[in-house]
């Protein structure tokens, strides 16, 4: 019996192939399966999991800015891309934004879950199964030799392969244009690997093959996490509750000031997932249209509660102290340019930074 289930879902685009026993012992456990194939629309190709994505894609942040533009860039090729990222930063939907930048996009988007391949495939060939997809899938595309119409393979989980099964996948890599029973032209797909460890230090320590990191490591993008990205929180807030307050309430649902400051004010370790977790919790809870601070998890409450006081003095931002240095320097100072040499800043930096802090 083959390894692969098709199962087709009415009145949807995607195609979901799931392998034989992924899932786990227990037959009635719906956990998250192995491998996904997402198929594109025929009414709209870029349309799918799009509201993830464009919410990612919104930033203030000049670090997050730089990894976007980066990720734009990447798609464009042919290379293959080593996501990597903390858990919950968004790893699975940047690999599906950089599949339709690609001129890949009307072509299947595959998801392989590493840590979900079972053990007794371990020693055997564990994506035997996933080259006949791939082939299948482009046989039924032949006749189109460009690159347009190659997969994207996403390897999530990564550094969870055994041994065993990371051998087989360097020798799944290397030997794609000359497997047995496949398309004389070979298989056509690009790899998009996700880990949220760090590949080179797991190399070093002995956990993952050298030869498959290097295979794998060729543009390498490290997604920031939420706490590096401060400043796009409210905004990630409001879009996130814009999407789970329909399913949630009929009440059409707001932040108020001091629940945004104090989502702005937590480290979030599980980042935009903590962070989707947290809005969607406040929406139950609230009971009004507006959701406080009450509303959210005690660990977010705690830790506003201890950045605001320290032995009882109340803490202020960086931009709360330079404004007020700004200030007192001009206060003291008798012409703009004073100012800026006394602040050791040039006098165009020093009028954005009055117009930024509203300083008369």
């Amino acid at each position: 019996m083959s390894h692969w289930q098709h199962f087709h879902e009415p009145r949807t685009p995607r195609r979901r192939i799931y392998p034989h026993g992924l899932v786990g012992p227990d037959e009635n456990d719906e956990g998250e399966a192995a491998i996904e194939t997402l198929m594109p629309s025929r009414r709209n190709p870029t349309a799918m999991h799009a509201d993830e994505e464009e919410l990612l894609l919104e930033s203030r942040c000049l670090l997050m800015t730089e990894f976007i533009e980066a990720a734009h860039r990447a798609a464009s090729t042919n290379a293959t891309i080593l996501l990597t990222g903390d858990s919950g930063t968004g790893k699975n939907a940047f690999a599906r934004q950089i599949h339709r930048w690609s001129r890949r996009r009307e072509a299947p988007f595959l998801s392989v879950d590493c840590a979900a391949i079972p053990e007794h495939l371990h020693e055997s060939d564990p994506f035997e199964d996933l080259k006949n997809t791939l082939a299948a899938l482009q046989a039924d595309r032949e006749g189109r030799h460009d690159v347009s119409d190659s997969a994207t393979l996403l390897l999530d989980n990564l550094v969870d392969l055994p041994p065993a099964a990371q051998a087989r996948l360097l020798q799944f890599v290397e030997e794609r244009q000359a497997l047995p029973n496949l398309p004389a032209s070979g298989l056509r797909f690009r790899i998009i690997a996700a880990s949220s460890r760090d590949l080179g230090g797991e190399v070093a320590a002995g956990h993952f093959r050298s030869d498959l990191f290097y295979r794998i490591n060729v543009i390498a993008l490290r997604i920031p996490t939420l706490v590096e990205r401060r400043r796009d929180i409210p905004v990630l807030a409001a879009h996130l509750l814009a999407r789970a307050a329909p399913r949630i309430t009929q009440h059409r649902l707001h932040l108020s000031a001091g629940a945004v400051a104090t989502m702005a004010n937590y480290h979030w370790p599980g980042n935009v997932r903590e962070l989707r977790n947290a809005i969607e919790r406040a929406a139950v809870l609230c009971a009004s249209d507006l959701i406080t601070e009450e509303h959210l998890p005690s660990d977010v409450r705690i830790a506003r509660q201890r950045r605001t006081f320290i032995e009882g003095k109340p803490l202020t931002s960086l931009e709360e102290v330079e404004r007020s240095h700004i200030v007192d320097v001009l206060k003291g100072s008798s012409t703009m340019e004073q100012a800026a040499a006394a602040l050791g800043i040039n006098i165009s930096t020093l009028w954005r930074k009055r117009k930024l802090y509203k300083i008369e």
